[in-house]
């Protein structure tokens, strides 16, 4: 029954994705721009439609009795878990850029910054303020897809294996190839690259982040701080990537995947140590 549930799943998030970002491509140019992104990420909520569909008809599972199985878990230790692992990923990507930076291999683009804001207030205060908003606002987004990878996903295939490696391949790889019509439509995160070694360096991405969301969903048994980070990467990492650029060099090409390998250790580290945040007892 877990196959038949893994597979429906899939089918159901891909046909959701695929259907509403062709549409959405050959429409939204009639959107105010003010709404593009909202409606542009409603697709996020895709994952979620996918997994109670695949538990009800697999499973018979009423909507109900789905929370607990898809991680939908509140309490203040997974928001902080989460916040503290935001903070940690923030923290190690400053050097590993300023690294870059001096070796030549990123070239700032400073006269972005004014592109993002317009206001009286100190930029970096601005940017500060800027990646709170987007973090508190794309959190709701970014669940919607979590409740699916890390949530649904993450349950059925542990059935098979708990390995975290051989897990973060796995839905790594299904999560970026989720994001195929954006990647191919709108040469989504790394546009200067050509298709194939943009879908490369994005399944790279998506591997390496799913290591660090998967951790937090073992130790928590919630998605939600895996959500609050998915909403980190979306915003903080971004804006780096309009001021410092793309590329395989670029802001969201090697430099952001030290960044997750290290955070990675860091976080187990910390998380070994801190015993407030081990919710689930794991080393």
């Amino acid at each position: 029954m877990s196959k038949k549930a893994i597979a429906l799943f899939i089918i159901i998030a891909y046909a959701i994705s695929f259907v509403y970002i062709w549409i959405f491509y050959n429409f939204y140019k009639y959107l105010p721009n003010k709404f593009v992104n909202l409606v542009l990420g409603l697709v996020m909520f895709g994952p979620t439609v996918a997994a109670f569909l695949s538990l009800r008809i697999v499973y018979k599972t009423s909507p109900k009795n789905a929370l607990a199985h898809l991680g939908l878990r509140f309490d203040l230790r997974s928001i902080l878990l989460g916040i503290l692992t935001c903070f940690v990923m923030a923290v190690v990507y400053l050097p590993i850029i300023a690294i870059f930076i001096k070796l030549g291999f990123i070239k700032p683009h400073f006269e972005n910054i004014k592109k993002l804001i317009n206001t009286p207030i100190p930029w970096g205060l601005a940017l500060l303020i800027g990646i709170v908003n987007g973090i508190s606002i794309t959190t709701i987004f970014a669940l919607g897809e979590e409740i699916g990878w890390r949530g649904f996903l993450y349950k059925e295939l542990s059935k098979y294996t708990n390995n975290l490696v051989i897990l973060s391949i796995i839905i790594g790889i299904i999560w970026a190839f989720w994001h195929f019509p954006l990647l191919y439509l709108f040469k989504w995160t790394y546009p200067y690259l050509g298709l194939a070694l943009r879908c490369a360096m994005f399944s790279i991405f998506c591997v390496l982040l799913t290591m660090v969301l998967l951790w937090l969903r073992m130790v928590s048994d919630s998605v939600l701080p895996c959500a609050i980070v998915h909403a980190f990467v979306n915003t903080y990492y971004v804006i780096f990537f309009i001021i410092l650029g793309g590329g395989i060099l670029g802001a969201l090409g090697l430099p952001v995947f030290m960044d997750f390998l290290i955070s990675f250790y860091v976080i187990k580290i910390l998380l070994n140590k801190i015993e407030f945040f081990r919710l689930n007892g794991a080393k």
